[in-house]
């Protein structure tokens, strides 16, 4: 035998496998171990829009007004301290940038890269975030500009000399520039964004410790220590703390989000409101375990789509779209790095119960974000073919099983057409379509049968770059050409069936998210595995994220867009200590009912909830007033 051995499982469609794998895995003695502590998801902002967010050195975020809590870093380990923090445009999360380059994304704000790792000249002061959320710079003490996601880069003072550090920036509305601000209050525009003047040269009784530009990007505030402002272009004064006693300095400012006001916040919490800013609370005179550095507002937006936006949204697709997994309820114990507990008796909602619909769905939480009619088509393990176009059935030993009528029906000869999608009149369509097409299922099923076979040298090993396998060429190779003429078929078919209706179709496609370990990483969720054939299989998701999107890109259609979930669990993969996605340790030899579990690779509540955060941008754009 080998020295490495694989353990774990994928839900089992077969009992010769099933038996096979638990022969195996009782034979040399692995056993999943118990333990969990439960998961949480984010909630949806005040729709009264009113609000703000603090942020300490350690993390720690403090909200007011609307701004909800969507989690923070305090009291984690940090390798440097936090110095800022921006909220997302719509206000339903944030980001926190580290000194070293560390990123933190909460709520819907996505993670699009860091620096943290990365050799630094200087420590990073400040970030500003793309105006679609997709995106955000950083920049550091020295001038140096990082640009992430699709925030473009327009320059930087990096190796110039400067008389004194930067200490912030702030973004042009468009996002197509910025502005950095240094402490001796030298402001330094880039791209589109104006330059209408500075205090550098000047005389000031306190350094400048932050910026914040005017909404209409013509103008920008600069704030002192002391609590000093000074407003430049389009930006008007509406008073300041100079001159007065404060307890602590000011570390930062942000502005109302109509720019007739503006708030600033000292190093104890203590917030001060000038012209429209209302106060909302502080944290002045509490107890901290860390300095304040930075402060963000809410911008007014409210959390929900204006009347232009979606009505009436159809999930159509696979166990990603119908919530799979969620229901059962397990519980992640990030010690041991294994889920335990759950029901697999769980009553699934109708009409069809077979389907393993979920409340916690990401296409559920889009709709009720929007305030839109929702109709879920959606269906665990559903492809074009078995599914979408026809009835949804399982192939029994003895007889098959129907969980469903077809989700869309055959556009072209007319046959299994779903009365419920016309009825629902949608003006948007989610589709998530792929995995089951490419049965990605007996793929995996095939590479742990194959590990086993591996570890006791009856078998080279497959599943990895060079030596495939033949699950892997039949039904992955062979097949992907197929699925994307299937893509661009069923999104056809949708446009058609629309037009055919008197509406003007709209519709999202979705990708595939990787939830497999970083690298070499192995634990109990992957450990059923090789971690070449995890990272194998890592390759084989992003060869089918990557047709699909350049499907739908290639129809050149305003109207069918695509939403990129690849990166979706980037932090959360399996083996961190707070993983959106099931893994292989829900199964155990101890238990055989375990087997029958469909919940390993598909997303916690936690990660639904991001792959509506990633889906939701796409959205906005098809409805630009939303």
């Amino acid at each position: 035998m080998r020295s490495a051995k694989p353990r774990g499982s994928l839900r089992l469609r077969s009992r010769r496998f099933a038996s096979l794998l638990a022969g195996l895995a009782l034979g040399l003695g692995l056993v999943v171990p118990p333990g969990g502590v439960p998961t949480s998801s984010a909630s949806t902002p005040d729709s009264s829009g009113a609000g703000y967010w603090l942020v300490a050195a350690d993390g720690g975020v403090f909200a007011y007004g609307s701004a909800r809590f969507y989690g923070s870093a305090g009291g984690a380990h940090l390798n440097s301290p936090v110095v800022g923090i921006t909220a997302s445009p719509d206000g339903a999360g944030y980001w926190l940038v580290a000194a070293d380059g560390g990123m933190f994304a909460y709520g819907n704000a996505g993670f699009y890269g860091s620096a943290g790792g990365s050799h630094l000249n200087s420590p990073v002061v400040g970030m500003a975030a793309s105006p679609d959320g997709m995106g955000y710079r950083l920049v550091a003490a020295d001038g140096g500009v990082f640009s992430y996601g699709d925030a473009g880069f327009y320059g930087s003072a990096g190796g110039s000399h400067l008389n004194s550090p930067t200490v912030g920036m702030s973004a042009s509305p468009d996002g197509a520039g910025y502005r950095l601000v240094a402490a001796d209050g030298g402001v330094f525009s880039y791209g589109d964004a104006g330059f209408y003047g500075s205090v550098g040269g000047s005389h000031l009784n306190s350094p400048i410790v932050g910026m914040s530009a005017s909404p209409d990007g013509a103008g920008y505030w600069l704030v002192a220590a002391d609590g000093g402002v000074f407003a430049y272009g389009s930006a008007r004064f509406y008073g300041s703390a100079g001159g007065a006693h404060l307890n602590s300095p000011v570390v930062g400012m942000t502005a109302s989000p109509d720019g007739a006001g503006y708030w600033l916040v000292a190093a104890d919490g203590g917030v001060f409101s000038y012209g429209d800013a209302g106060f909302y609370g502080s944290a002045g005179g509490s107890q901290l375990n860390s300095p304040v550095v930075g402060m963000t507002a809410t911008h007014g937006f409210a959390g929900a789509a204006g009347p232009t936006g979606p009505r009436s949204i159809v999930q159509l697709g696979d166990s990603v779209a119908s919530g799979e997994g969620t229901l059962y309820g397990y519980t992640y114990n990030s010690s041991s790095q294994t889920w335990t507990g759950g029901n697999l008796n769980v009553t699934w909602p109708g009409p069809y119960p077979l389907c393993h619909d979920s409340p916690d769905a990401n296409g559920q939480l889009l709709a009720a974000h929007y305030g839109a009619q929702f109709s879920q088509f959606a269906c665990t393990g559903a492809s074009f073919t078995n599914g979408i176009t026809a009835p949804r059935v399982n192939a029994g030993y003895f007889s098959n099983t129907t969980l469903r009528p077809a989700e869309f029906g055959n556009w072209s000869n007319q046959t299994n057409l779903n009365p419920d999608y016309d009825a629902a009149k949608p003006d948007l369509t989610l589709v998530s379509m792929g995995a089951d097409d490419v049965q990605f299922v007996a793929i995996v099923e095939a590479c742990i049968e194959n590990a086993y076979e591996y570890y006791l040298d009856l078998a080279n090993l497959q599943c990895v770059p060079g030596n495939p396998g033949s699950t892997v060429t039949q039904d992955f190779t062979n097949y992907l050409p197929t699925l994307e003429q299937n893509v661009k078929t069923l999104a056809g078919w949708i446009e058609a069936r629309g037009l055919a209706d008197g509406l003007v179709p709209k519709a999202v496609f979705t990708d595939y998210y990787d939830p497999m370990p970083e690298g070499s990483t192995t634990c109990p969720d992957s450990n059923y595995l090789y971690s070449a054939q995890t990272q194998y299989l890592s390759t084989l998701l992003h060869q089918l994220d990557a047709g699909i999107i350049q499907t739908i890109q290639a129809l050149n259609d305003p109207n069918i867009v695509v939403a990129d979930l690849s990166k979706a669990l980037v932090g959360h993969e399996w083996c961190t200590s707070d993983p959106w996605a099931y893994g292989l340790s829900i199964y155990s030899v101890t238990d055989p009912s375990s087997f029958q579990s469909q919940a390993p690779f598909h997303p916690t509540p936690r990660g639904q909830q991001q792959l509506a955060d990633l889906i939701e941008p796409v959205i906005n754009r098809l409805y630009p007033s939303s």
